[in-house]
């Protein structure tokens, strides 16, 4: 009898675990719609919470539908001004992207930095400094060139396919999105009720999770937002082309851990310098370094992420950084979970498992 039954677990085990690997395999290809289906329906499920207060007689698809419209409103109104005012700017840099496009095919078909005084300087800066040689360097910037439009022209042949999966990947989110909110809450709970943990470390696990998303969701996506409108402002000061565009790229490099917003500014301000504007330059420097940077990634980002997710700065910065690595962009959301949940189970296993011996 104890055979039969041993022989019945190991198959019912073997089998289960081999569905859920089946089952994964199945939602890999839309794991990122989903969590970012998940993600967003955990930070909005007050306002969905409050709608359902303001509106108890529609069913729980109709308030579910809702909350998903007023979601998409919320993301996409902000895009459309911001389309609008891209469009506005890329005016303007319709001839300065016209100038760089006969420059470079100037630069290709014969001697470069006669033509470019900045490239000029920097080629005599990089002489005394490191005694690379005209004829190196003219080499470099020339095969830095023709990387660069090779990388130019593959994006843009991948251009209309990335369009399309972004778009299929937006309605998958939003069909999800619509459940989460309808049935999130059920499965949720659902999901605590099947993991074999005390009722007080379950607790502790479904705290930690929930603040870890709001912490990282709303400390991270809002931080980097009120980076772009700061760095913006300090590109339209400096007199900068193409300032809301910039400020768009800032906001978005500034998701990035470790590099942040330093990938879009600095470049900036050196161009400046090299160019001998060294007033516009400086003004960058001392804005993004002290305002951007300094303000914001220092005080305000870890007190908007921390305040949720508590997770300490020192474990916080490496679990996105590894995160990145590890999972591409998913990793902001899955590596502080890892970060957040684990020592609930470490405790959990000293308190359960080594406290009797």
């Amino acid at each position: 009898m104890n055979r039969e039954i041993h022989i019945a677990d190991f198959f019912f085990f073997a089998l289960f675990i081999l569905l859920i690997i089946e089952f994964g395999k199945i939602i890999a290809p839309w794991f990122g719609p989903i969590l970012a289906a998940a993600v967003i329906g955990a930070t909005f499920y007050p306002l969905h919470s409050w709608l359902g207060r303001r509106m108890p007689r529609l069913s729980a698809s109709l308030r579910a539908a809702v909350s998903t419209m007023v979601v998409l409103v919320f993301f996409v109104v902000p895009l459309i001004f911001l389309g609008w005012a891209i469009y506005a700017e890329a005016a303007k840099l319709g001839p300065v992207i016209q100038k760089a496009s006969s420059a470079i095919a100037q630069w290709r078909s014969g001697p470069i930095t006669p033509k470019v005084v900045w490239l000029k300087s920097l080629q005599s800066w990089l002489y005394r400094a490191i005694g690379l040689l005209p004829s190196q360097f003219e080499k470099n910037v020339v095969a830095m060139a023709n990387h660069l439009l090779a990388a130019i022209s593959a994006e843009g042949a991948k251009l209309a396919q990335n369009i399309l999966l972004f778009i299929l990947h937006l309605l998958v989110m939003t069909f999800a999105l619509l459940f989460v909110f309808r049935d999130g809450a059920r499965y949720y709970k659902f999901f605590l009720e099947l993991l074999p943990l005390s009722p007080d470390a379950k607790r502790q696990l479904s705290q930690r999770f929930y603040g870890t998303i709001i912490g990282i969701t709303r400390g991270w996506g809002l931080t980097s937002f009120i980076q772009g409108i700061l760095a913006m402002i300090g590109y339209f000061i400096a007199g900068i082309s193409g300032a809301v565009i910039l400020g768009l790229l800032t906001a978005v490099s500034g998701l990035v851990p470790a590099i942040g917003t330093c990938a879009v500014w600095i470049p900036i301000a050196a161009y400046c310098l090299l160019r001998k504007e060294y007033l516009q330059g400086g003004f960058l420097l001392g804005w993004c370094g002290l305002v951007v940077v300094g303000l914001i990634d220092i005080v305000i980002r870890p007190y908007l992420v921390g305040r949720h997710a508590d997770l300490p700065i020192f474990w916080l910065f490496f679990a996105l950084l590894g995160g990145l690595e590890v999972y591409g962009a998913k990793g902001l959301i899955l590596a502080p979970l890892v970060i957040a949940l684990l020592p609930v189970l470490i405790e959990t296993y000293r308190t359960k498992y080594l406290s009797s011996h």
